[in-house]
């Protein structure tokens, strides 16, 4: 009895053989960490540090109780060192205000969503009043009539920027992102733009650029009466989601299909399978060919290279580098005959994901991605191996029922186990999560295996002729039934959960917590339910703040329950979705119809009158005196510098512009000991990409 104890708690059942599974996680914990930190490390330290867990791990390998947690400790830190070497080497020019110029460079990509595309420029120059910036690339938005190609060089006068930051604390950091991508700038173009065809067409990434234009553009052509229908087509085939109109954006991403939109494991997994099973199919129907030579390996190579065109054509997003890996890597154990557990080609898959872009593992694509990935397959090799041990009951009407059965439950479990999966990741990311994904893709995951990605196939292939119309017509057919399945979820009572923003720790405790639960064996696995239970409990209790003002001081929000109170509902459209969102669902109204208990407001300004605190809005500096006189607080979404002989007191407690500007947006709580201030600077802290 004593040493089954002693077995049990030192976990080697519990583990089985999945220590090296591990590795891959603890990797991507060190990564998270970097990126969260308030603060740069310094490199030396960090090196060191390093090279000490090499050392314990290469003393160590011999004892068979440390081996494991200090190649564990080993993988963090070079997860932690990856990424900040990455940040380094990545560092690229940025404006550093708000500026009108000419801007040349290189059209590296297009996104034609409307008549004004949004163009992406490599080696970029940017001259204002004769002085040139050099920047690695930038956006732009040209005006109407535009239409360079891949490669043309394009000359006209913007307005530029540096990548916004976030609109709230702790809201998504498109700066960071953009600092990774090697992004100076962002703006509009204020002329028609100069475009000078390109002399080389020449070069791979060329070539697939101009393949993925291609392919899209046809996409418009063929369902020009349908754009709608068109942008979602060309968001599940080459990646370009700028077409995608909000309604049905929203739509999707209330019924659970968002994950359409984006080229996942799903998308390029069916791509390879069809071609799979297809070709195997066609190799085996001469007599003897399958005795002869071995099809499968043949048809799992087709489906290898078929698998990297389309991660090529796609435009390689983080959830189809995920799929291309897997693929891969199961693709190669079928020819060497060597299939293992799917949870190694997931760990594989994010290792090398990681090690490519060790930026990505906050993000919520790479999170949400392999967290349903995870669960799934951990769930499917439990319930393959309880089959083993049971007898599955005979269901009346034989195979085709059965296998009808299997298929339907299947959708349903692996919707289910999805959803449980990425559910409090979406809340704490996006604030909002559906409630009944498992209706809508019971309805939408058998169109897109048996119908609309056959004929993706199909037209893929018609294209290289110019006959892909007739099989972009039935493909949109299929998403028009896709979409008749998200607005009816959509409309239904309670579709959709909502949360405020939650802190940071949330979604780590939830990943550590899954990791725990997937990687585990026997009871130690649902220890991973504390972490699970912690991150319900932050998402549960995160309070939204009570007034929200933007960086430039053109709007600011006050909340009352489930509305959003703005200064002005005509200015800030995107801060508005996005602060209603950040909030826990809210509408939007104007702060000139809110209650009078709320807030009295004039031309000057708004007095917010809460329990423990009275909170002024100053829109002007004519009514900063008595603001000053009758609040706790002011916001004056000006710069004050006159606030002195306004009569107010040196000790007033304020906001001005020169805050937001210098801070970013801010969040205020109103509580019992007073108001609580958080700026997104306060939250992202001092890092590279907030500089």
């Amino acid at each position: 009895m004593l040493p089954n104890l002693r077995e049990r708690l030192s976990g080697a059942p519990a583990m089985g053989r999945r220590q090296p599974i591990l590795l891959a996680p603890f990797f991507a914990g060190g990564a998270a960490i970097y990126m969260t930190l308030p603060s740069e490390p310094d490199l030396w330290p960090v090196m060191s540090a390093v090279l000490a867990l090499l050392v314990l791990a290469i003393v160590g390998w011999r004892l068979e109780r440390l081996r494991w947690p200090l190649l564990w400790l080993l993988a963090a830190g070079l997860g932690f060192l990856w990424c900040l070497l990455r940040t380094d080497w990545v560092e690229a020019p940025r404006l550093e205000r708000e500026q009108a110029g000419e801007i040349f460079g290189i059209a590296a990509w297009i996104e034609a969503a409307d008549s004004r595309p949004r163009l992406e420029l490599r080696s970029v120059r940017f001259m204002v009043r004769g002085k040139v910036t050099n920047l690695t690339r930038a956006r732009v938005r040209l005006a109407k009539g535009a239409r360079p190609k891949i490669g043309d060089r394009v000359r006209v006068r913007a307005i530029m920027r540096p990548p916004p930051r976030p609109v709230a604390p702790g809201g998504y950091d498109f700066q960071r992102g953009s600092y990774f991508k090697q992004i100076g700038a962002v703006g509009f173009a204020i002329g028609v733009a100069d475009v000078t065809p390109a002399r080389d067409r020449g070069g791979l990434r060329h070539w697939v650029s101009q393949a993925r234009a291609g392919f899209r553009d046809q996409v418009y052509v063929s369902l020009a009466d349908k754009p709608n229908i068109a942008g979602i087509i060309a968001a599940l085939t080459v990646g370009d989601r700028a077409g995608v109109v909000d309604e049905d954006r929203d739509a999707l991403r209330a019924s659970g299909l968002a994950h359409l939109l984006a080229i996942s494991g799903l998308h390029l997994g069916l791509a390879a399978g069809v071609i799979f099973f297809v070709l195997r199919l066609l190799l085996a129907l001469p007599h003897g060919a399958a005795l002869r030579m071995p099809i499968h390996k043949v048809a799992a190579l087709v489906a290898i290279l078929a698998a990297a065109g389309y991660l090529a054509i796609s435009g390689a997003a983080l959830p189809a580098q995920r799929a291309f890996v897997m693929v891969t890597a199961g693709m190669l154990a079928v020819m060497v005959d060597r299939l293992r557990s799917g949870l190694w080609f997931i760990a594989w898959a994010a290792a090398i994901v990681i090690a490519a872009s060790p930026d990505v593992v906050v993000g919520p694509s790479f999170q949400l991605s392999f967290a349903a990935a995870t669960e799934i397959v951990a769930a499917y090799e439990a319930q393959s191996a309880r089959r083993q041990r049971e007898t599955e009951p005979r269901l009346p009407g034989g195979g085709f029922i059965r296998s009808i059965w299997r298929y339907g439950s299947g959708i349903a479990g692996a919707s289910l186990i999805a959803t449980a999966a990425t559910a409090p990741l979406a809340l704490a990311h996006f604030q909002q999560a559906p409630a009944y994904g498992v209706v809508a893709n019971l309805v939408a995951m058998p169109l897109m295996a048996f119908w609309i990605m056959p004929t993706a196939i199909l037209a893929a292939g018609l294209s290289l002729i110019g006959q892909g119309d007739i099989a972009f017509q039935a493909m949109g057919f299929g998403v028009e039934l896709v979409l008749a399945a998200a607005y009816m979820v959509q409309n239904w009572d309670g579709g959709v959960i909502h949360a405020a923003a939650s802190p940071g720790w949330v979604v780590g405790a939830f990943m550590a917590g899954g990791v725990v639960i997937c990687a585990l064996r026997g009871w130690p696995r649902w220890l991973g339910l504390i972490g699970v239970a912690a991150a319900i409990l932050g998402l549960s209790v995160a309070t939204p703040p009570d007034i929200l003002v933007d960086e430039q001081g053109r709007i600011a929000a006050v909340r009352d329950g489930d509305t959003l109170y703005f200064t002005s509902t005509r200015r800030g459209a995107f801060e508005q979705k996005a602060w209603a969102r950040y909030v826990g669902g809210a509408d939007v109204k104007s702060l000139a119809d809110a209650p009078t208990a709320l807030a009295q407001c004039d031309t000057a300004g708004c007095v917010i009158a809460a329990d423990a605190a009275t909170i002024a809005i100053s829109l002007s500096p004519h009514g900063l005196g008595d603001d000053c006189r009758r609040a706790d607080y002011v916001i004056a979404l000006y710069r004050a510098v006159a606030a002195k002989a306004m009569g107010c007191p040196d000790s007033m407690p304020a906001l001005d512009l020169f805050d937001l500007q210098r801070d970013g947006a801010h969040a205020l709580w109103i509580g019992d000991g007073g108001v609580t201030i958080r700026s997104v600077v306060a939250a992202r802290g001092a890092r590279p990409w907030s500089q």
